[in-house]
């Protein structure tokens, strides 16, 4: 296991997630994504840490893949 680190782009939201050493990503297919080359690791809540920003998160809770955190979109570091 490894711990990756990741957060929006203006700073405001910052989290931490345990994955494999070499995790298993998966292409989303919104244009976006599509266009920016965003890559996507899913991962279960207990490996998740949101160590900064969860009041600029409104669906923190959610199961679904939230592709907006503060306004803005997330930064991908893996």
């Amino acid at each position: 296991m490894q711990t990756y680190k990741g957060g929006c782009h203006c700073g405001r939201v910052s989290f931490e997630v345990d994955a494999p050493a070499k995790p298993v990503l998966s292409e989303c297919n919104c244009s976006i994504c599509r266009m920016a080359g965003y890559l996507h690791l899913i991962v279960p809540k207990f490996a998740f840490r949101l160590l900064q920003g969860e009041e600029s998160s409104p669906n923190r809770d959610s199961d679904e893949l939230n592709h907006r955190m503060a306004g803005v979109r997330k930064r991908h570091d893996i």
